[in-house]
């Protein structure tokens, strides 16, 4: 599967929390695919969306 194939084909895609997470984490298994998700995403101006509890989820254990 060619994960910049299938998103280039779409003007916006929407992020759960696990990938974002991988991505800041840089994830040994996960981060790779993550990262190219995003990457893709930017390069090609795809809107990303995600929800106020993904947020919540993310930014929770930055602020304690």
């Amino acid at each position: 599967m060619d994960i910049e194939k299938i998103i280039k084909k779409h003007k916006r895609i929407m992020l759960d929390t696990a990938p974002i997470i991988y991505f800041i984490e840089e994830h040994a298994d996960l981060g790779r695919i993550a990262n190219q998700i995003i990457t893709t995403s930017i390069k090609n101006n795809i809107t990303m969306i995600t929800s106020v509890i993904t947020l919540i989820e993310v930014l929770a254990h930055p602020l304690r």
